[in-house]
């Protein structure tokens, strides 16, 4: 796992083994930072860090080296029969074959299959002895990795949903957004994020504008005018309160990140500001798109930035519009209104205008 939002995924998939194989211990190899998110959504017995000093993102250092060396030699020695790495890049899958695992599984991506845009991936399957091929035909990555639970014999992805908030009408409703992201080509523009949240207050919702502990004085100073609104609050927590606030929300206005996927996870309706990529790739099932890409002649770049030094820099995201945000919001908050509706009627408890998936 690389990035939080991997941990959530890979949280759903872990999930689904917990439950179809309940006797199984299951540990994690990842990054120290991916230790909370892979709790707070999945069953581990272990999170073992590890800091392989072969991605662009991670320490490359002798440090790294050595604590890259004392990682395996503590997996080995726990001899375990089955390693399933759910991204198939090259190096990970090198990284399978260094546990000493029996089993080395790994997802194969089809010739032409999307996600293969966003690894590498030429030779990984020499590198698995049980490689499961995913078809083209799947080019989402959440339905990929249900394609690959299935094949393994597990029923899809599964993730602790949030509690039902059946009292609504009380409290009103709650939109959180979280304008932060890794990367600069998915940073909306400030003034257009303070005119979201000035029509979220005009339409009479709560907001929660959500963001790391490091990311305070930063938001703060952004939405200084808009945190003076006793109807708009910034939540920046460690990840376990990141997630609970989010868990409270209606639905959630984020950029492609860790967010987007938590909320997913959490079954909160999602609209995301999508970057430099095909959509489809990562945007969570039954989420909302919104995107400029159409006034980028290299869209999608798949995180080349051919733009960078221009004028129309990451135009792709800079260039969506106030209004494509809130109608894709309107469609979500709808999408999940007419769902709980009918969920309500199979369940006897018509009408209830709990927005929550």
């Amino acid at each position: 796992m690389r990035q939080l939002g991997d941990a959530v995924i890979g949280s759903g998939f872990i999930n689904s083994l917990r439950r179809s194989n309940p006797k199984m211990t299951i540990d994690v190899l990842g990054l120290p930072r991916l230790e909370e998110a892979v709790r707070c959504f999945g069953a581990v017995r272990d999170f073992i860090h590890v800091n392989f000093p072969v991605y662009g993102h991670h320490r490359r250092d002798i440090s790294a080296l050595k604590e890259t060396f004392h990682a395996i030699r503590m997996v080995r020695a726990r001899k375990y029969d089955y390693c399933i790495n759910l991204i198939g890049d090259l190096r990970e899958n090198a990284i399978g074959i260094l546990t000493g695992a029996k089993w080395n599984i790994a997802p194969v991506w089809e010739r032409g299959h999307l996600f293969k845009r966003k690894m590498t991936d030429t030779g990984a399957a020499l590198l698995t002895n049980c490689g499961i091929i995913i078809p083209a035909a799947y080019p989402g990555f959440y339905e990929s990795m249900r394609y690959l639970a299935n094949e393994l014999g597990l029923a899809g992805l599964e993730w602790p949903r949030a509690p039902r908030r059946e009292e609504q009408s009380k409290d009103g409703i709650t939109i959180a957004i979280h304008p932060g992201a890794s990367h600069p080509s998915r940073h909306w523009l400030v003034d257009r994020w303070q005119a979201v949240i000035r029509e979220l207050r005009l339409r009479g919702y709560k907001v929660k504008i959500l963001g790391a502990r490091f990311e305070r004085a930063g938001l703060l100073s952004a939405f200084s005018k808009e945190a003076t609104d006793r109807g708009v609050e910034v939540v920046t927590e460690e990840v376990p309160s990141f997630i609970s606030c989010l868990a409270a929300a209606d639905a959630l206005i984020g950029m492609d990140s860790f967010s987007v996927h938590a909320a997913y996870a959490l079954g909160v309706p999602v609209v995301v500001l999508n970057g430099s990529a095909d959509p489809s790739i990562l945007t969570p099932p039954g989420g909302a798109v919104t995107s400029a890409g159409h006034l980028c002649k290299h869209f999608p770049c798949y995180y080349s930035y051919p733009c960078i030094g221009a004028k129309d820099e990451y135009i792709c995201v800079r260039g969506i519009e106030v209004s494509a945000v809130m109608e894709a919001l309107d469609a979500v908050v709808e999408r999940a209104r007419l769902r709980h509706l009918v969920q309500d009627g199979v369940n006897g408890h018509a009408g209830s205008q709990d927005l929550r998936i």
